[in-house]
């Protein structure tokens, strides 16, 4: 996430996008939902991209831009492979009992776990949160500072909305 926030306040393509997708790599291959992280330096790339498309129409280069945004998504995804695959070598080296393996875990925790099924887990991780994990003040600071941010309307807290959205839509 670092990373990709770099890449962002840099305000062009550079090599903290491409950093960033090693690491979302990295991550992923730590702990497979980890790869949620990927999504931070995917919205710097679109967010570079429509930046380039609030210039004066007489000045917009449409293709120029496209291509630019299609090799930026394409690097992204080649360094978050890399990043995956040095932390997962196996993932390459045995790719059919990895897959099968990845598949098997899809499944099993599709499936939930006992006590914890359904769809309204999200109640008991936020009504953990606000009792044991964080507190009722922190927790509440919490969330007073996410709708600061979406209040603010900035690309930049886009990213932290965004990855803390999907990630907790994950759980």
């Amino acid at each position: 996430f670092y990373f990709a926030v770099k890449a962002f306040d840099s305000g062009r393509f550079s090599h903290w996008d491409l950093l960033a997708g090693l690491a979302a790599g990295l991550t992923a291959s730590t702990k497979y939902n980890g790869a949620s992280i990927l999504v931070a330096p995917a919205l710097v790339v679109f967010f570079f991209f429509v930046n380039e498309l609030r210039v004066p129409a007489a000045e917009r280069r449409i293709w120029p831009a496209l291509w630019r945004l299609s090799w930026r998504w394409i690097l992204l995804w080649v360094m978050f492979f890399i990043g995956f695959a040095s932390g997962t070598p196996y993932a390459v080296i045995d790719w059919q009992g990895f897959s099968s393996d990845f598949v098997w875990n899809l499944d099993h925790y599709s499936e939930g776990h006992a006590g914890a099924m359904g769809t309204g887990n999200w109640w008991f991780y936020i009504s953990y949160l606000a009792r044991q994990g964080m507190g009722f003040g922190q927790f509440g600071l919490a969330l007073i500072g996410m709708v600061a941010l979406a209040w603010g309307r900035r690309q930049k807290d886009a990213l932290y909305l965004v990855f803390l959205g999907l990630y907790f839509y994950e759980i």
